[in-house]
């Protein structure tokens, strides 16, 4: 992910954020009151905080997914070694189109700034 004035950032996690989608062509992605994910910047320890919700329509057809009529209540927050770096940012997934591939229990999207994995669970 790109952070303005900084450089590009890789980050893993999410544990407990939810993605549920449903047989009608809409989808929820709820990252709950706060869900991290943690990078690491030449040396520099970043994490990234995400809370709220979004909804949107989807359609997935022959590994390519479009999102559309998004609406969002999720914002995120920025730190660079323990320090808030800006301020709180709305997130908004405008609407896309991605790839995606799925095996059993794990579905991979990915887009142009990002890869994510989902794992089914029970």
């Amino acid at each position: 992910m790109p952070v303005e004035g900084r450089g590009k950032v890789k980050f893993t996690g999410g544990d407990g954020a939810t993605l549920q989608l449903n047989a009608d062509g809409t989808g929820e992605f709820d990252y709950k009151s706060g869900t991290e994910y943690l990078g690491d910047l030449s040396g520099q320890e970043v994490r990234l905080e995400v809370s709220g919700k979004m909804t949107y329509h989807f359609t997935a057809r022959k590994g390519t997914l479009s999102i559309t009529d998004v609406e969002s209540t999720a914002s995120g927050k920025l730190y660079f070694d323990n320090e808030q770096y800006g301020d709180s940012q709305p997130l908004n997934a405008e609407d896309d189109t991605s790839t995606y591939t799925c095996s059993a229990n794990e579905l991979t999207q990915k887009t142009f700034l990002f890869t994510t994995r989902f794992e089914r669970v029970s």
